[in-house]
């Protein structure tokens, strides 16, 4: 961040799942490291658990509509967040959401909704930024932020807000900023035709919305409700978001179904930021850690009306003719870098279309070859 001026960074601790992912073969000693591992083989343990049910050593496998940290590097937050939260409006509300879900609305609510991190950027850009980077850490909230600070300062040094230990939290060569965003989705899956592109049918148009009373007003406090960031409270169901609407959402500024990779609740086509930049003039890259063509990085570039049909969002991200793009391909992302290579299907057309092509499900040999990678 040579001029840090010109640049925004938007960082999300997501969902609230939990995974490990250290290694066992680590040589030097690692008591904590070693009791998790345990705790993982036995399924529960006497010092602690994730989720609601003290039995259970990882209750969190899902994601859920816990408040999710945000990091912002480069600007403020304050036209967002706080007084200025949609939360507090109802009328915003409702251009969010079309609706005004029940016990969405709060007075006192300082959180922002996940549509805002679209508007975060696009201000920020006519605000004259040149350099706009998401990152987005799959599998974090604010409590395994907490407990990764902790292990690092080798003690507990904050109980609430922002924290202070790791790179992110740290890091004040910018201006930056910290707040919570909500994540629900609109509604739940959808029966769709993949060949086609189309939404056959909607299994609940209207279940999102976010409860304070029941959620919490704050990431780091206990929910009074715990089984309602589950979506499991009797009466106030809603709806728990996936990465693909999650993403849809942040990349494009509208609340869709889970599934959705930049479409509406009737299959129509929203364009996310990266395209509307792209022509601009700005260079588009996608870095992330899974296959290319999974939800969260497919959707800041492509459109499909589910997120499994993986093919033909690798065409997207490729610039190759794909199933929504049929007739006029996208221009292609600039960069493109991921993993997950090798997961080989002979038969996937259930869940990507009739032109799925044997072979690796993500990315089609083929279509490799027609790809010019200078």
């Amino acid at each position: 961040m040579s001029n840090v001026s010109r640049v925004l960074v938007l960082v999300f601790c997501w969902y609230g799942s939990f995974c490990v992912t250290w290694c066992r073969a680590q040589q030097s000693p690692d008591a904590i490291r070693d009791a998790q591992f345990a705790a993982i083989d036995t399924g529960s343990c006497e010092w602690g658990y994730w989720g609601q049910r003290p039995e259970k050593y990882s209750g969190w496998t899902n994601h859920s509509n816990r408040l999710i940290p945000v990091y912002l590097f480069g600007g403020s937050l304050a036209d967002y967040a706080g007084e200025r939260s949609a939360y507090r409006d109802a009328e915003r509300i409702k251009s969010i959401y079309g609706y005004l879900p029940e016990s969405t609305l709060n007075n006192e609510a300082s959180y922002f909704d996940q549509t805002d991190i679209f508007r975060i950027q696009m201000d920020s850009v006519a605000a004259g930024k040149k350099n706009v980077i998401l990152i987005v850490f799959d599998g974090m909230d604010w409590q395994t932020t907490w407990s990764a600070a902790t292990y690092r300062n080798h003690a507990v040094t904050y109980r609430e807000g922002r924290g202070d230990g790791l790179a992110f939290q740290d890091y004040r060569g910018a201006p930056t900023d910290y707040g919570s965003m909500v994540t629900s989705a609109l509604c739940g899956n959808t029966t769709a035709d993949i060949d086609h592109q189309l939404i056959l049918k909607q299994e609940t148009r209207f279940a999102g919305g976010y409860s304070a009373a029941n959620g919490g007003i704050l990431p780091w406090r206990n929910p009074p409700d715990s089984a309602y960031l589950l979506g499991q409270t009797p009466g106030l169901k809603h709806l728990v978001t996936d990465s693909a609407s999650s993403a849809t959402s942040m990349c494009s500024g509208i609340k869709t179904y889970n599934s959705a990779i930049n479409v509406d609740l009737d299959g129509k086509e929203s364009i996310p930021i990266a395209r509307l930049l792209q022509e601009r003039g700005f260079r588009i890259g996608v870095v992330t850690s899974v296959p290319i063509s999974h939800a969260t990085p497919a959707a800041a570039y492509a459109n499909n009306v589910d997120r499994d049909d993986y093919q033909d969002l690798s065409r997207d991200l490729l610039g190759l003719p794909s199933s929504f793009h049929s007739k006029q391909a996208l221009p292609g992302v600039d960069v493109l870098i991921g993993c997950g290579w090798g997961e080989n299907k002979d038969d996937d057309s259930s869940k990507q279309g009739k032109n799925y092509v044997p072979g690796n499900c993500y990315l089609a040999n083929e279509d490799l070859t027609k790809i010019d990678a200078r």
